[in-house]
């Protein structure tokens, strides 16, 4: 089956939030190819979670398509998601074919805003990176333009990873995978 989602993650990148995403992707059953951008598929993340990822970027076919491409923040990963020519290479194809790009906490500056991928786009961030957005910061935990989905940080990744599920299913799948797990929704 191919998946919906390519989620890129890299050493340092945000473990709550990293681990939120896979968690309610899964519950909704959406097709998720977690995607390490290391040598390997073990990554560390910033708390020191390790994670084994299904495959590395170099790995993964260039001509793959995702209807959905997600980002994790972290600084230490978002940095090392930002300084990778294959994830710039992934990003722009999502922006110039209007794929759904979905970046939380410090991805959204440093990965998308830093490059220039966020012009003329309201996004969000974690608050601390606001000036490197690129754009006027949005003071809410989850901020949708389109096909950009950004969110603040690992206070909202719940918020990120149901909107997500919003995104490829419905609000409906949404509000039965927030009743599960307890969370009032929206």
């Amino acid at each position: 089956m191919q998946a919906e989602v390519l989620l890129l993650i890299a050493n340092g990148s945000e473990d709550l939030e990293s681990v939120t995403i896979i968690d309610v992707l899964r519950r909704a059953n959406i097709p998720l190819l977690l995607t390490s951008i290391e040598d390997n598929v073990q990554v560390t993340c910033a708390r020191g979670t390790r994670i084994e990822a299904d495959i590395c970027l170099d790995a993964l076919d260039d001509a793959a398509q995702y209807p959905m491409l997600v980002l994790p923040g972290g600084v230490e990963g978002a940095e090392r998601l930002a300084a990778s020519v294959q994830v710039q290479q992934r990003v722009k194809y999502q922006v110039s074919t209007g794929r759904v790009l979905a970046a939380i906490c410090a991805a959204p500056a440093l990965v998308l805003g830093e490059k220039g991928f966020l012009s003329g786009k309201a996004a969000t961030c974690y608050p601390r990176f606001a000036e490197r957005l690129g754009v006027p910061w949005q003071n809410a935990a989850v901020v949708e333009d389109g096909a950009l989905i950004t969110a603040q940080g690992p206070g909202s990744a719940l918020a990120f990873a149901l909107t997500l599920v919003t995104r490829l299913r419905d609000h409906y799948e949404a509000e039965r995978i927030a009743s599960e797990m307890l969370v009032s929704w929206p």
